[in-house]
């Protein structure tokens, strides 16, 4: 019998959708009808009905023969000359082509297309249509590229990307060195100026110290710019842009207006200052109109600054381009509107001429709001500022800072706003089901549309790249899988129900490997979850560190995996901001938190994993032993949960012993604070992205437990990494 869906499940795979998957657990879940549809129609092809299904179809295996070029074409640096795939009517036999470098160098020439080879043939429209293979004689460097084809009165426009193989390497920043550094959430450091957030001057001590104990790099949270008119949504991993910067980071008493301006100096010598510079954790909407307050008064001192200042903005400003001016206008149309109703925080709400950037009346809006939209745009200005004097503090480290770009942006972002056309709306990213979500994830994020990026030269990613490369030695790719596929749940359904959609991921890497070593700056995949078969491999190929967590790491039945196993190209790390800390793994607080949410689905879950917790916490003793970093005599441990200073030292110096490139110590640990930064799964219920740490800077680095700990991975890191990492 005839399948009924099968012209939709036909449909499906061509427009990249799976067939199914495998979850964590080795279930299949087949792709469902319902699901296919719903993602189909999102990605712009109706699949409701047989006949919708029958258009979408063809519309989509047309599409490359009715452009006739693609939109851009990534070329390996190592093959060229490129072959680049032409659609052309059959009886065409001469074209001509012309190339524009990026350096602005031309090549042109003539093809005849008789002699390049036919790979495919189609008839469109009553026409019969051929694919030809054609190779143009010319080499060229790596870069972005204009190459035109001109065939008769038509003319067909690519860009071609040449791209390396490897992105930029530790053995490139630092040939035959096991580097290691600190990580932090920016947002918890304190420092001498706190309002109540850590700030970027902070960031800047913080490389100044960890530098002195021998560190290379600074990792952190994702920098991206919230909203500062919704203060209450404050993760770092749902941002209104991944491009530009989040401005609670400014230390205002560095900005120059700031000390200009008495009004902005009241403000910070009073009591609302020295209220907030207390607190143990964030008080997200009083940090922002604090520093709102302070900033709106600093700009009022802005005409009268120097013109060195002031050509320094206009020149970010100029660079930042309609980029830069779309992102500031949302913000400011943002703000303006939702101080009247709390609903236009999302523009979705705005009115109908608002809600794109090419709307009608955004230009009025700037025109007659230039103030506002200015000052947005100053805003960014000053925290590029102190995130570049914060990289060029950490100059004498091999690395530098190490950042973090986060998987995507919410529907209702100013990142959504200026480029509507680049995300797929009616879906949301996460991820199936797993050990940690047994019901999937879904993180309410949208996701770009894969059958657009060739179309528009794989802009979003190429500018996300850019800007997170900016100021940086390393950046962190978070869910490094979306470069292969995205699992994607339709709006309205449970995240059990979603599908993996397919990513280019050949010419994603090859750009990644491009603007890595463009930007001088390694690049670490967080490659954790439900991991494809062979991606890892392909990362590895592209020069692309894996992220191994010691956590994780295990063999046999559940053994922590011996350090000289650890693979070289790697950064490793005990945790990580949504997994317990050293000292919260080894008390339990995560498991006592989780109960006291009522996230376990019944008592005997939660007695498996106690028990499990009680058994790692002996396979923790037993692979130090093993590393002869743990007396076989030593007394047995406090099994109340204190994790001892001795102990903290001992697994950071497991994971300093493996052969992997970076090791990152995260500055909780290095405190044996237990509590976890953030808790999937809750909002409201944990403080998330609120905790600050107990002590500033200067006493964290006075401490001898924290000295102890980082001299004694110095040491160990220190030594040829030709011994594995073991002595």
């Amino acid at each position: 019998m005839d399948d009924p869906n099968a012209t939709l499940f036909q449909l499906a795979a061509e427009a990249g959708i799976e067939a199914g998957f495998h979850d964590a657990f080795g279930n299949h879940h087949a792709l469902q009808a319902e699901t296919a549809i719903r993602v189909l129609g999102a990605l712009g092809l109706p699949a409701e009905t047989d006949s919708q299904q029958q258009s979408s179809l063809a519309r989509l295996q047309e599409r490359p023969w009715r452009r006739g070029l693609p939109g851009s074409l990534v070329v390996p640096a190592e093959q060229q000359p490129a072959e680049i795939p032409l659609h052309a009517r059959a009886e065409c036999a001469i074209a001509h082509w012309q190339i524009v470098e990026e350096g602005r160098q031309r090549h042109e020439g003539r093809l005849d297309l008789l002699d390049c080879p036919v790979d495919d043939e189609r008839e469109v429209d009553g026409r019969r249509m051929v694919r030809r293979a054609c190779r143009l004689d010319v080499a060229l460097p790596e870069g972005y590229h204009r190459l035109t084809i001109t065939l008769g009165e038509s003319t067909l426009d690519c860009v071609l990307i040449v791209a390396p193989k490897l992105c930029w390497l530790p053995e490139d920043a630092a040939p035959g060195r096991r580097l290691w550094g600190v990580a932090c959430q920016l947002y918890s450091l304190r420092g001498p100026h706190s309002n109540g957030i850590g700030n970027l001057d902070d960031l800047a001590a913080l490389a100044g110290y960890a530098a002195g104990c021998g560190a290379d790099l600074v990792g952190l949270n994702p920098l991206h710019a919230l909203s500062p008119a919704d203060p209450e949504r404050r993760s770092p991993y749902s941002p209104a842009s991944r491009d530009f910067l989040n401005v609670l980071y400014i230390d205002p008493r560095s900005v120059p207006e700031v000390a200009a301006s008495t009004t902005a100096q009241a403000l910070l010598s009073g009591q609302r200052h020295a209220a907030l510079a207390q607190l143990d954790l964030i008080d997200y909407p009083a940090v922002t109109r604090l520093l709102l307050d302070v900033m709106r008064a600093a700009f009022e001192s802005w005409p009268l600054a120097s013109a060195e200042r002031h050509a320094s903005f206009a020149a970010f400003r100029a660079e930042g381009g309609t980029v830069l001016e779309a992102f500031a206008r949302f913000m400011a149309i943002q703000e303006q509107l939702s101080a009247d109703s709390p609903a236009m925080i999302d523009w979705r709400n705005w009115p109908e001429d608002l809600r794109r950037p090419d709307g009608p009346s955004v230009d009025d809006f700037a025109a007659q709001h230039a103030d506002a939209v200015t000052f947005h745009a100053w805003l960014q200005w000053l925290a590029d500022e102190q995130l570049a004097k914060a990289a060029g503090s950490a100059d004498g480290m091999a690395v530098g800072l190490y950042r973090d770009l986060a998987v995507g942006v919410g529907p209702d972002s100013a990142a959504a706003w200026a480029a509507g056309d680049w995300f797929v709306a009616g879906v949301s990213v996460g991820a199936p089901p797993d050990l940690l979500n047994r019901l999937g994830q879904n993180w309410g994020l949208v996701p770009f549309n894969p059958l657009g990026l060739a179309d528009d030269g794989y802009a979003p990613w190429i500018e996300s790249l850019r800007a997170n490369m900016r100021h940086a030695g390393a950046l962190r790719i978070d869910h490094a899988m979306a470069m292969l596929h995205g699992y994607w749940t339709p709006d309205g359904l449970d995240a059990t129900r979603g599908a993996y959609v397919a990513f280019p991921l050949e010419p994603l890497t090859r750009i990644l490997a491009l603007e890595s070593r463009r930007h001088r700056c390694i690049v670490v995949g967080e490659d954790l979850g439900t991991v494809p078969s062979g991606f890892r491999e392909k990362m590895a190929e592209g020069g692309v560190l894996s992220y191994r967590l010691m956590l994780f790491e295990r063999v046999g039945e559940g053994l922590f995996a011996r350090p000289e196993t650890y693979p070289e190209n790697a950064l490793v790390m005990f945790a990580t901001h949504d997994l317990p800390t050293l000292a919260g793994f080894w008390s339990g607080e995560d498991l006592d938190l989780r109960q006291e949410l009522r996230q376990y689905p019944s008592d005997e879950v939660r007695d498996a994993d106690v028990a499990g917790r009680a058994a790692d916490r002996r396979r923790l003793i037993d692979a130090l032993i093993d590393a002869g970093l743990w007396s076989r005599d030593a007394p047995v441990l406090d099994e109340t949960g204190t994790l001892s200073p001795e102990l903290a030292k001992a697994v950071q110096l497991y994971l300093a012993k493996t052969p992997s490139r970076l090791m990152m110590v995260q500055l909780e640990d290095l405190l044996r604070l237990p509590e976890m930064m953030n808790l999937p799964g809750t909002v409201d219920e944990h403080p998330n992205w609120r905790r600050r740490l107990p002590v500033d800077l200067a006493t964290l680095f006075s401490m001898p437990e924290v000295t102890d700990q980082l001299h004694a991975v110095d040491a160990e890191r220190g030594r040829n990494s030709n011994d594995n990492g073991s002595q």
